[in-house]
This record gives C-alpha cells, structure tokens and sequence, in this order.
C-alpha cells in the first residue's frame, strides 16, 4: 500500500535537486494530510468568516454541522478501512488490478448505505433548515464518506497528481464560495460553500479510481471472507479512530460542552486549539509517506526474499541487520526534523495564536496540543510499521490501549480544570508511544524465530518401494483378455 510513495520518490530522485525534492515533498504532504488539510483549513477559516458575517450562535453551529460531518463520516467508515486495505494489498500483490473498482464500488455501497441512515437520523433534527438545505447537507455528509474510502483505493494510484488536485481543488472551491455565499446569504451561504468543496473533490476522486484502475466487472464481495479471514482489522479501525476522537467526546458531554443543539454539542475552548495542534505533524506525514515508509519497505521485502530464495543464514542476518539499519535511521530523521518544527511552534506560539485568533486559554490547550501530537505521530509510525510484521493482535491491543488512556486521561484532567486541559491526551499518546516502542521492539529482535516458528510446516508423504511399484501397475479389471495374452 506505499506504491504512491514509490512513485512520489522517483520524482525526487529524477532529477534529485532540491526543487524536485521540495516539488515531490509538497506532494507527498497534501496526499498523507489532505483530508486532515481540509478539515483544519475549513475550520479556522469558517471560525474567522462566520464570527464576521454571522449572528451570535450561528458560527458554533455551522463549525458544529463541519466537526460532525468529518467526525462521524471517519468513525462509521473505520470498521470497513483496514480490511478493505487488506484485500487490495493481497489483490495487487497477486497482479489482479481489475478487482479494485469493482472492489471500490461494493465496499462504497455498503458504507453509504450506513452512512445514509446516520445522515438521516441526524438531519431530522433541525426542522429549522429548509428542506433543500438538509439534503444538501446529507450529500456533503455522503461525499466526505466517499472521500475518505476513495483515498484508501488511490493509495496505489500511479497519477499522484491527480490526486493531490482533487484535494487542493476541494480546498479552493471551498473557501472561497463559503467566504462570497456566507457573506451576501449568511447561514445557508456558509453550506452551500463548505458542501460543494466537499462534493467536487469526491466528484474528481471517484472520475480518478475509474481512469486509474478500469471498470471490467460492477462488484467484487470477496473483502467480506476478510472480516472472518482478518477479524482484527475490523476491531483495529473502530479502536483507533474512537481512540483518536474520544477525548473530543468526553469534553462535549462535560460541563466545558456547548449545547448548540439538544444533539449537537462541541467544546471550540478544546476543538479548535486541538485541530490546529494537529496541523503540525503534516511535515511529518508527507516525509513518512516518501522516505521511511518506502525504505522501509524495501528493507523488510529483501529479508524476506532472503528466506523465500534460500540464502545462508549469514546473508539473511545481514539483511536483518540492514533492516534495523534503516528503521533506527529513518526514526531517528523523524525526531530530529519534527522536533525541529514542533520547538518552532512552541517557541512562536503567542505571536501563531494571535494569527488563529486562538484566546488566552486555547493557547495553552495549543502549546499542549503541539507536544501530544509530535508524540502521537510517533504511534502512529509505529502502528504502521507492525502491520508488516503482521501484528494484528498487538496492533488492537495497542489502539484499545490508547482509547482508555485517552478517555480516562482526559477525565482526570477535566476534574482537575483549566491548567490540565490537553495533558491527558498528550499522556495517553505517551502511554501508547512507550509500549508500541516495546512490541515493536520485541517484533525486531526476535524476527528470525517469528518467521521460522510460525511458518506452516507440511509433514511429508513417505511410501515403501514396494507400494510405490504397485501403485505404478496397471489395475488387473482393466486389462483385456488379448493384452493378458
């Protein structure tokens, strides 16, 4: 699943100078952010339009329908996402291309068809939108359901640039109609504007998977034997998406939640300082996604050819040595270079704040915020990482982990008032980093014995010489009265 960072790295290296690599890094960071880009970007901007143009109350509720939308879009998709990856990945390995719209078309069916009932249900409670207005908003709701299932699929897209325009070009629409409509149309303005970014970048994604991979046959259901095959696919992706939005949840259902609706409650004194404190690891999303994915991968795949061709158990030790050669390293770039940019944003965190409008309070949720998130993007590297080393039980075990931590931390920290706000998520993420570090580091130690001592072994066949002749003569019924002569 890093073809698309392969593919961005030969933009680097063809030519490697410093605009190619500053051209491919832009790239790389859109494709690995974008949905995040989008969601942040939106956000600050319909914070900062809507509190000019809007009535006081209706900009909480325009940011509440915007964090509802991508919230519950993501978390009714994560039981399907890693399973469906796991197919494509088994489905590419084996050369079966024609399989991925097909696959894309059933597995986009299927999470619209929930998704569709949990748009409804939402969108029967504000009878004090026009009708019109509410259906706009269920298909902005679908549309960003389809975003976050389309990228799953162009993740082995060869036309990255394609995809990295669908993106840019949901942003660009976006801001600007919800900036014009919001100000000459106010409320509705604002999601008409939102809606049709949303609905364009679905629009372009979908056009690309069908342009990129075909369309032979409608459907393909042979994910389904995953969900039995894999079933810790389907608990990892409930785990960790809950896990990441359940400190949002606990501080809505506190006294620090506002009530913009019976149904309808945000925290903009934690929501809006977390989004932007999670914009600061985009950096290290796009170096993840052009440099230690990819060479990572193409350290474990030549240990593994190792074995599969019979080398000598020297050269498979050096391999693994070359493996945790390449892992220490790239590890290592990634503290250096976000820690650089992480100190940055602490050091300049007033003069960042004043430009987000952030308040005495948010900025101190923010400066914590940064620091949780360098951290959490540290599990989030790892996670990815044990997935080759076919963890999936760890891997759950780790995103159930971080989903206590995080619900319980945050608890504590409510109890304790203002001065703890965002320590429990940044400990959760600690809690979880430490022991991801443990399992992954027990995973590389003791490679060779996972590999040899968990490989099938078939028992073979062993037959007397005389059986074996017997079975090699014909049988007596068959043989005819003039070959018996």
């Amino acid at each position: 699943m890093a073809g698309i960072g392969f593919r961005i790295q030969k933009l680097i290296d063809n030519p490697k100078t410093f605009s190619s690599f500053m051209r491919g890094y832009l790239y790389s960071s859109m494709i690995a952010a974008g949905p995040m880009l989008v969601i942040v970007s939106t956000i600050a901007l319909t914070n900062y339009f809507t509190n000019q143009f809007l009535p006081f109350g209706q900009p909480k509720f325009v940011l509440g329908l915007i964090v509802y939308s991508y919230g519950f879009s993501i978390l009714g998709s994560a039981p399907f996402l890693f399973v469906v990856m796991r197919y494509l990945s088994d489905k590419f390995f084996e050369k079966h291309a024609l399989t991925i719209t097909p696959t894309y078309i059933t597995s986009l069916e299927v999470i619209l068809s929930i998704q569709a009932v949990i748009g409804f249900l939402f969108l029967t409670q504000l009878p004090e939108l026009s009708l019109g207005l509410r259906w706009l908003l269920f298909i902005q709701y679908l549309a960003i359901t389809g975003i976050w299932v389309s990228l799953v699929f162009l993740s082995l897209a060869r036309d990255y640039k394609s995809v990295f325009m669908a993106l840019f070009a949901g942003i660009a629409i976006a801001i600007p109609t919800m900036f014009f409509l919001g100000k000459t149309y106010g409320l509705s303005g604002f999601i008409k504007g939102f809606a049709l970014g949303q609905i364009t970048t679905f629009i372009i994604l979908n056009y690309r998977i069908i342009v990129e991979f075909g369309l032979d046959i409608s459907h393909d259901y042979g994910f389904y034997l995953y969900f039995r095959r894999y079933p810790y696919l389907c608990l990892i992706g409930i785990a960790y998406y809950v896990g990441l939005w359940v400190d949002r949840f606990v501080f809505w259902s506190s006294n620090e939640g506002e009530s913009i609706r019976p149904f309808l409650r945000i925290s903009t004194l934690y929501d809006v300082p977390m989004f932007y404190a999670f914009l600061t690891i985009v950096p290290a999303m796009g170096l993840f996604l052009i440099q230690l994915e990819t060479s990572f991968f193409k350290s474990i795949r030549g240990y593994f050819s190792s074995i599969r061709n019979r080398e000598p158990l020297s050269f498979i030790r050096k391999r693994h040595d070359i493996l945790i050669d390449n892992l220490t390293t790239n590890l290592e770039i990634y503290v250096i270079i976000q820690g650089i940019i992480t100190g940055f944003v602490l050091l300049f965190a007033v003069q960042i704040g004043g430009v987000l409008l952030l308040t005495p309070q948010q900025l101190g949720i923010f400066r914590i915020g940064v620091f949780g998130a360098f951290i959490q993007f540290g599990f989030i590297i790892i996670f990815n990482l044990l997935f080759y080393f076919e963890c999936q039980r760890e891997i759950f075990l780790l995103t159930l982990l971080y989903l206590f931590t995080n619900s319980i931390f945050t608890a504590i920290t409510l109890y304790i008032g203002l001065p703890a706000y965002g320590f429990g998520y940044a400990a959760a993420n600690f809690v979880t980093l430490f022991s991801a570090i443990l399992v992954l580091n027990s995973k590389v130690k003791n490679l060779h014995y996972n590999v040899f001592m968990k490989t099938p072994i078939t028992t073979p066949k062993f037959e007397f010489e005389s059986e074996r002749v017997r079975r090699q003569l014909p049988d007596p019924s068959d043989i005819t009265d003039r070959q018996a002569f």
